[in-house]
C-alpha cells in the first residue's frame, strides 16, 4: 500500500557489490504498486547483500493526471522521504538493504 496518487510511476533499481544492477519500473494503482520478479538470467539472486532503492522520479516523466495532483514541483507531496535540495527537482526517494542468505 502506498499514499502515492494513482497513476505515479515508479521506479526500483537493485543492485550489488558483485556487480548486479537491475532496474523496474510500475504505476501506483489503486494505492497499490508492484514490481515484476527479479531474476540473475532467470536464476534466483546469488547469496549476497544488495541495496535497493526506490523512487517517484521528477514530474517530468509522470503523467498528467499524476502532475495534477501532486503538483508540478510535487508541492502538494509531504514527508521525510520527498527531498528537496533547491538545485535539482524534488523528488521522493526509499532506501534498504536486504540479504540473500
Amino acid at each position: 500500500m502506498t499514499n502515492l496518487f494513482d497513476e505515479a510511476k515508479v521506479l526500483l533499481t537493485i543492485n550489488s557489490e558483485d556487480g548486479y544492477y537491475a532496474q523496474r519500473k510500475t504505476v501506483v494503482l489503486s494505492g497499490k504498486f508492484e514490481f515484476d520478479i527479479l531474476s540473475n538470467k532467470d536464476e534466483g539472486l546469488a547469496k549476497g547483500s544488495y541495496k535497493a532503492t526506490i523512487i517517484l522520479p521528477i514530474s517530468g516523466v509522470q503523467s498528467i493526471e499524476f502532475v495534477k495532483l501532486a503538483g508540478i514541483e510535487y508541492e502538494n507531496l509531504t514527508g521525510l522521504l520527498v527531498r528537496r535540495n533547491g538545485i535539482v527537482a524534488p523528488f521522493v526517494e526509499y532506501g534498504f538493504d536486504f540479504v540473500v542468505p
